[in-house]
């Protein structure tokens, strides 16, 4: 759906010019609001970095690595781990290479951000959270020697905030492809 942007400014304008402003008062108005709209992606992966790095200090003040709390038994746990590797553990002991990795993806998508906002909502929502998460991750790497991770269902490997974030990007990314991959073709 790119150049979706493109559309919504022609609507805007359109609708400005029928209240009764000028093309100046339009575009001024359009500008506004379009980074008003830009900004709601920065500010919600700000809330998902926040939420991140919150959740990981409070474990780590208040457990021990290694320690595991039942939150709702036998279904979800805190426990406090270290994971020095990638997901599920992968690449143990490379955390600064995967932490380069990371700042490097970051980079390519800060790169590309004119773009990507070009883009649906589900791709600028999916590549908002995404890189809130990547970031979360990156940060602990860089600072800790690794990822903290404490959600813990028992069925699953031990996760965080930010992986969940990961998770989420992907998924509407995914949905993105799905929705709207053949409509190119």
């Amino acid at each position: 759906m790119a150049g979706s942007g493109k559309i919504w400014h022609r609507k805007w304008n359109a609708r400005a010019r029928i209240a009764g402003f000028g093309e100046e008062e339009a575009n001024i108005a359009l500008i506004l609001m379009g980074g008003a709209v830009r900004l709601r992606y920065f500010l919600s992966g700000f809330v998902v970095l926040a939420a991140d790095r919150l959740s990981k200090l409070l474990v780590m003040q208040h457990m021990v690595e290694g320690e595991s709390i039942p939150i709702a038994a036998p279904f979800l746990y805190l426990t406090f781990v270290r994971n020095s590797g990638a997901a599920f553990g992968i690449l143990k002991g490379k955390a600064h290479w995967l932490a380069v990795l990371g700042l490097l993806g970051i980079a390519l998508a800060a790169w590309q951000w004119k773009k990507i906002l070009d883009q649906s909502s589900r791709v600028k929502w999916g590549v908002s959270f995404a890189l809130a998460g990547a970031l979360g991750n990156m940060i602990d790497r860089f600072v800790y020697g690794g990822v903290i991770d404490f959600f813990d269902v028992r069925i699953w490997p031990i996760f965080n905030v930010a992986d969940m974030a990961i998770l989420g990007g992907v998924a509407l990314l995914f949905w993105e492809v799905l929705a709207h991959g053949r409509e190119g073709n």
